[in-house]
């Protein structure tokens, strides 16, 4: 039922608004599970794991709390946004991670952790991983021709063309990675500028080219 919790916000909101509290059971199937289909999602969580860890060292039954599970994220979002879970273990350590003061003890999301949880979760359910939208802007004078974009190898060189031309007033968009370098060529490839994408998986950047 974590369906309804992602795609029926009516249904989300009337219960907020009555103060019915909803209760998610079994959250982790279908999600976790998909890990193989969806890595990058999946390291969202991860990251996003590691730096809720980074912010607390809180003691629950003698124990230290040093770190924060993918699945204690996705509990941690869930519980923190008011609805109740049931969650399944098919070990005692993962029993642990489940219970109710480790997972009160983790520290609250932030709004982008939450935004980025949810696009993972959506994505993991879907089994369709994350990329970076990145789209290229021609906002350069009609005179100076059309651009073209190339994707950098950074570690031999090699510039692979992943456009047709575009023109000025025109748009491309590109599915990526972080980090991945592209080049721009006006059209007789004599200037040319480098752009790094710095946007997260999930998100998307936009590049207006006005210069070269």
């Amino acid at each position: 039922n974590l369906w309804l919790v992602m795609h029926d916000p009516y249904l989300m909101n009337l219960l907020r608004e009555h103060g019915i509290v909803f209760q998610a059971y079994n959250v982790m199937n279908g999600v976790l599970q998909r890990r193989d289909e969806a890595p990058n999602a999946f390291s969202i969580l991860t990251t996003i794991g590691a730096d809720l860890a980074s912010r607390f060292e809180a003691r629950t039954d003698g124990q230290i709390l040093t770190l924060v599970t993918e699945s204690m994220v996705v509990m941690a979002w869930l519980v923190q946004d008011g609805i109740s879970v049931i969650p399944r273990a098919s070990s005692s350590s993962h029993q642990l991670e489940n219970s109710p003061a480790f997972i009160q003890a983790v520290p609250r999301l932030t709004g982008e952790e939450k935004r980025k949880v949810m696009d993972a979760v959506s994505a993991l359910m879907r089994g369709e991983d994350l990329q970076v939208g990145a789209t290229f802007h021609n906002g350069l004078p009609s005179e100076i021709g059309a651009l073209t974009i190339h994707w950098k190898n950074v570690e031999t060189g090699e510039e692979v063309p992943v456009s047709d031309k575009v023109h000025t007033g025109a748009s491309n968009t590109i599915q990526t990675h972080p980090g991945h370098t592209f080049v721009v060529y006006d059209e007789g490839k004599k200037t040319r500028r480098e752009f790094t994408i710095g946007a997260s998986y999930g998100q998307k950047e936009n590049i207006m080219i006005d210069e070269l």
